[in-house]
């Protein structure tokens, strides 16, 4: 979340940075739709998160595999 945050709030400065160096109002109009398509570009994918997740399913399966392959259990 705070890397998305930082990209987000960079490139919001870096928006109103062209709108004070704009000299008409078109391309202040120009610098805000530019600025305002560039922050909704920010968009976070989350990894972390997925990846343990994964790594879990990935363990239970490996130990269900396991209970599974053992003939000397019953099935309750």
């Amino acid at each position: 979340k705070a890397k998305a945050k930082e990209d987000a709030k960079a490139k919001a400065d870096a928006a109103k940075q062209a709108i004070d160096s704009a000299t008409t109002n078109a391309a202040v109009e120009q610098a805000k739709n530019d600025g305002a398509t560039s922050i909704s570009s920010v968009t976070p994918t989350p990894t972390a998160k997925p990846a343990a997740k994964q790594a879990i399913d990935d363990a239970l399966k490996a130990k269900n595999d396991v209970i599974d392959a053992n003939n000397d259990l019953t099935a309750e």
